[in-house]
């Protein structure tokens, strides 16, 4: 089984042979590695060149590496789609460009995916150098049935992944087989949310198909670092700005029980997420009336969940 790694590249020179030095130092290398430079406007790619010259000659003959210069600046989700077009492997994961993978992350995956069968594993974040770590799952435990000492089966994934109790994360904490990902890529058309969109498209597909599994992984395998000016601290001086997450149109009148439950999971981030990087108080009214039925269709949803599970009132505008 072949493993592809994919990495969006974007004005990240200070940080990513860093984050490449973490796939040469695995104790199992992945078979190719494929790097999207996004119309950098700083020395990112020159920065990865060098490094792919200078990686040691063992590792060059075990992994495939390959650089590609966009022609224009497309956004993360262009760059991964083009990563992922230009990939070969069975397995794929995307990693971004700044974070930082613990040396036995392939070995493990590699063991999840050839010997416990994952369609997809979903991994523990670890954000440094804060040190805050999602999700912790302790209140799904008996949602899970445990592989080893770290990892969980998934025996109702569709339940877990709409609990505000659970986070499924960024863009770069999934590894998928390459079969899933053919069916359901990310939306090009957006810049934020993208992640979430993506991956809980394919929690519908895989669930929708007798004898998938996924996988939770919650070992320090990723580290993903808390960069200044990265997309989810972009501040907005309009509350037209503050970008509209694709899950929410989505799935608008769907009769699948759980997109309710998942709108109103992304509706609450979206809204935390929005004010708090509002910097005018006339923006947070202005953003509050047009959205209106926004926070009207979230303060139902509030009433729900609180019905269902009282001890949940804290988690009525942002459930994590």
């Amino acid at each position: 089984m072949n493993y592809s790694v994919i990495i969006p590249l974007y004005n990240k020179a200070p940080y990513v042979k860093e984050s490449l030095q973490s796939i040469v130092d695995q104790t199992r290398w992945p078979d190719e590695i494929i790097v999207i430079d996004d119309k950098s406007t700083d020395r990112s790619a020159e920065v990865v060149e060098a490094f792919f010259a200078a990686a040691p000659e063992a590792f060059l003959k075990n992994t495939r590496t390959m650089l590609v210069r966009l022609p224009e600046n497309g956004g993360i989700s262009v760059a991964r789609n083009a990563g992922f077009d230009h990939s070969t492997g069975d397995v794929v994961t995307f990693f971004d460009a700044d974070d930082l993978y613990a040396p036995d992350f392939f070995a493990r995956i590699a063991d999840l995916f050839e010997n416990e069968l994952a369609d997809m594993v979903v991994m523990r974040v670890k954000l440094f150098p804060s040190g805050i770590a999602y999700p912790n799952f302790g209140a799904l435990q008996h949602y899970f049935e445990p592989i080893g000492q770290d990892a969980w089966h998934m025996l109702d994934p569709m339940r877990v992944v709409t609990s505000h109790q659970y986070v499924v994360g960024v863009g770069s904490n999934v590894v998928i087989r390459r079969k899933w990902m053919e069916k359901e890529r990310f939306l090009e058309t957006v810049r934020f949310y993208e992640g979430i969109d993506c991956w809980y498209r394919h929690f519908r597909q895989l669930t929708a198909i007798p004898g998938t599994r996924i996988i939770q992984l919650q070992g320090n395998y990723l580290n993903v670092r808390e960069v200044p000016g990265s997309a989810s601290r972009t501040k907005f001086p309009r509350w037209e700005d503050a970008p509209f997450p694709p899950l929410l149109n989505r799935y608008i009148g769907s009769g699948f029980k759980y997109d309710p439950l998942m709108r109103g999971l992304q509706r609450g981030q979206w809204i935390i997420h929005s004010f708090s990087n509002m910097t005018a108080f006339r923006q947070k009214l202005l953003f509050v009336l047009h959205f209106r039925k926004q926070f009207l269709y979230q303060a139902v949803y509030g009433f729900r969940l609180l019905v269902s599970q009282p001890g949940v009132l804290k988690t009525i505008f942002y459930p994590k």
